[in-house]
Formats: C-alpha cells, structure tokens, sequence
C-alpha cells in the first residue's frame, strides 16, 4: 500500500487545491488497488502485484498524460465562463464611447477629469478583479479569454479605450509629481514621452499578457497554488484603491500644471520686435553696462538671472533646464522682457569686458546657436511669404550680393517697402555688433520663403547670414531647411567671399 502512495504523490502536482488533490489522489489510488487485487488473485504475492499495477499504468510521461486527462474529466471548466468574461471587458470598452470616457488624447476627445479617471479605474480594477478571481481558481479558459480579449484591444490603440482616461490620469500626475519633488524634470523631455507610452501600452499589455501567460501555466500544470489567497486579494484590493484615491485627488493638480507650463524662449515669429530693435539701436559699443542696463530697463528688459530671483524651486528648474537647452553663448548676459511668455524675439545679449559693452545681440545670440538648436525657433512670418516670381527675385538678388558691397545698401531690402520688389526681402531675425581685433562688426540673419513650383503648395525657407566689417560685407552664406520629423536641418547652397 505505502508502494502505491509513494508512486501517487510522486506524479500529484502540487500546486493543486488540497480538495482536488485528495479527490484525484483516491480515484488513481482505488485504480492502482484494483489492478493489484487482479495480479493478487490470480497467484501474485501483494508486492509483485503493486508492481505490476504501476507498471502497467505505463511510462512516466503516460501517467502525467492521464493525470491531466483526468483532471479534466473530473473538474471540467465550462467554457462559457471565460467568453463571457471577454465579452464583459470589450462591454467595459466600447461602453466608454456613449459616457465619453475616452481620452487617446486631447486632440481628439478630451482631457481627464477626476470623474472620468474615476470610472475608468473602476473598469481597470473589475478587470483585475477577474484576473485574480481566475488566478486563484485556477480557470484557465477564463485567464485565456480575458487574455485574449485585452490582447485584441491592445492590438488597435484606436480602440483601447477603457484604460485611456487613467492612463492619462497617472501620466499628467506622475510628471507634475516628480517634476515638484525630485531633483528631476519630466515635463517637456524626451523622459516624458516614454513615460506617457510606458502608461498607455504598459497597463493594458500587463492586462493582456498575464492572463495568456498564466493560462498556458496552468495547462501544463507549471503554476503554484496561490497562498493566503484571502488575504492577498485584500492587498490587492487596497492598493487599487489607493491608487485610484490618489490619482483623482491629483488629476485636477497635474492637469493645471501642464496645461500651465511656461513656455520659456519658444517664439512665436522670426522678426525682432521694435521693442528689443529699439533697445539695440540705442546701446553702442563702448557705453557702459550701467547705462545700457539703465536703457532696458525702460521697455521693462531685465537679466535672467534677476527673473531666476522671483521663481520658486520648480519655476528655477524648468527655467534652467530651457536655458540648457538653448545654450547661450557664455559670453552674452542675456536678457528679456519678464511681463509675458519669453519670445524668441525678446532675446537681449550684452557681451562686456571691466563694465564696458563690447557685444549687443538681439534674435539669437550665437551664429552657431540656431544650426545646432534651429527646431527651438519658429518659421512662422510676417510678410516673408514669396510668389513664384518675387522668390526668384529675392533669390537673385542674393546672388548677386559679393564682398566689398555696403552695408548701407543691403541692408535696407530686408523688411522694408521700398526695397528692391517693392516690399521686403525677408526679415531680419537676428543681429550683431561687437569689436573684433579693434574692427566694428555686424551681423545679420534674414529669413524667407515662397512657392518653389508655381501655382503648386510647394514652398521652401531660405535663410541668409551676412558678415559686415566697418560696414562693408565680408562673407556670407545662403541656406535653406530641410525637414525631418524632430528638427530643421541647414544646408548651404552658396556661399559669398
């Protein structure tokens, strides 16, 4: 007898339910008995007979086969069980399209609320309820089927919807969270889109591949009985409360900052305003910084630095953080108007040497600056527009600028009425002065574009650079955009001197 029950453990999974594992235990045990009875009364001493009786049950791989065989037989799981759970979860999913409880994004429904968070936690936790419910079962056919049901929402985002608004929720919190109390920024960064794609594929794949995995398990018997379940589900149950609580307590919290986010030394236009053209018109080379500081502060222009003052923790960070961004030439002080969003435009630069000016900038501040970093500018215009043929003008005349040509006569075509097509050329967007080895010289940026094949929506954006020393043109180049999905690229197609 104890031959047989060694023999019956040792093929018994373990993970099963004690009652299932006494149910099976006995029927294999009275089936091994009833063949040992037969060896026994047709001449076998009783040892011989139990050896024979588990021998002929077959090879190993026989008996595990029968075991799962009968498994099924003896605790056989209706299958209408587990469809109906997936039609509950795509019931949950397309029930958020007539109680807009969708999101995807704000471009096409809505933000999150804290209601619509609200309910679509609720319909992620029923899921979840369902899960743990059939973990703990031990249904796999039910795993399987809201596996399978998550897994073809997933597979068309377009339609994943019942998760949509707490995902959102836990986006816009998470950011605002770490933003405000980690050294760390979230918000306007390359770590805020994978964050975003991390909530809104993570969640409902968990919610897919779990169940699948775990179904597969529990065919093959390869899965452990789940421990304490009563308490486990309580734990589970806590923690999706909390987070719900805390996520609808917060959404409103997290949405206001990012609809709120400064949006710092991003422009509206290319042009300079008259504002900080006036300013660089007024400050020379060789008056003092006080006196220029004195002159901006006029159009109510003040440094950085001294906006940096009146910022709490978080208005310093994301103001640093856009700061390194652009990446002002070090040289420059840089200053702007504080009273709106700072504008490309704006941008103030005084370069000094023991409190005497010798560099004023406007636009940007650097040559280099709007090559490396041109997708932080605008190429919005204002009066840069071309038709096909003033394009071609405007283009012939910057191929006939060459060396040793006056400043006086180029520089009045740009932005002016009376220039050389009866309207402007482009528009100035950037500009210079400074001393170099004892030599004034003057630096401009001009921009525009127009149809590139006539009577077509084809158009391209040129911009041009001009180097001036004492007023006469010393070199320049002529570029144009080139587009990608993230940036504008230069790329030179002539070049002066």
């Amino acid at each position: 007898m104890n031959r047989i029950n060694d023999f019956v453990d040792s093929f018994i999974p373990e993970n099963l339910p004690k009652k299932k594992k006494k149910a099976l235990k006995e029927e294999l045990t009275c089936h091994l008995l009833d063949k040992a009875d037969h060896y026994m009364e047709i001449g076998y001493e009783m040892s011989i007979s139990m050896d024979k009786a588990i021998e002929e049950f077959g090879t190993d791989e026989d008996m595990k086969g029968y075991i799962r065989k009968e498994f099924e037989e003896l605790y056989h799981e209706r299958t209408i069980w587990g469809i109906l759970a997936g039609i509950f979860i795509w019931g949950l999913n397309i029930l958020c399209l007539p109680l807009d409880l969708w999101a995807y994004s704000a471009d096409f429904n809505r933000d999150p609320d804290p209601l619509g968070a609200f309910m679509s936690l609720l319909m992620i936790f029923a899921v979840v309820g369902l899960i743990v419910f059939a973990r703990i079962k031990k249904y796999r056919k039910m795993l399987f089927f809201i596996g399978l049901s998550n897994a073809t929402i997933v597979g068309f985002p377009l339609f994943c919807i019942y998760p949509q608004m707490a995902t959102y929720s836990m986006w816009y919190n998470m950011i605002y969270l770490i933003d405000r109390f980690t050294p760390f920024l979230m918000h306007n960064t390359i770590a805020e889109v994978v964050l975003l794609w991390f909530f809104i594929i993570g969640m409902p794949a968990v919610l897919a591949v779990y169940p699948l995995i775990a179904s597969v398990l529990l065919k093959f018997g390869r899965i452990h009985e789940v421990k304490n379940p009563r308490k486990k589900s309580i734990a589970v149950a806590a923690v999706c409360f909390a987070v719900t609580l805390v996520t609808c307590m917060l959404q409103e919290t997290g949405l206001k900052y990012s609809d709120e986010y400064p949006v710092f030394f991003t422009p509206y236009d290319v042009h300079i305003s008259e504002e900080t053209e006036d300013v660089y018109n007024r400050i020379n080379i060789g008056d003092t910084v006080e006196y220029a500081e004195a002159v901006m502060w006029e159009y109510e222009i003040q440094s950085i630095e001294k906006y940096r003052g009146f910022q709490d923790n978080l208005g310093k960070k994301q103001l640093d953080h856009k700061l390194r961004e652009m990446d002002f030439d070090g040289d420059y002080k840089v200053y702007f108007p504080p009273y709106s969003y700072i504008r490309g435009e704006g941008f103030v630069g005084i370069k000094e040497e023991n409190g005497i000016v010798t560099g004023v900038a406007i636009g940007n501040i650097t040559e280099d600056m709007f090559n490396e970093k041109s997708h932080t500018f605008g190429y919005l215009n204002s009066g840069t527009w071309k038709t096909w043929d003033d394009l071609n003008l405007a283009k012939e005349f910057v191929s006939g600028l060459k060396p040793g040509d006056k400043e006086e006569d180029i520089i009045p075509c740009f932005g002016d009425d009376s220039g050389l097509l009866g309207e402007d050329i482009g528009l100035v967007y950037s500009q210079r002065k400074y001393l170099e080895d004892g030599a004034y010289k003057t630096y401009y940026r001009v921009y525009f574009y127009g149809e590139t094949v006539q009577n077509l929506e084809e158009f391209e954006a040129y911009y041009l650079e001009l180097y001036f020393t004492d007023g006469i043109l010393e070199k320049g180049a002529f570029y144009t955009k080139e587009y990608t999905d993230t940036e504008m690229i230069p790329k030179k197609i002539m070049t002066i001197g």
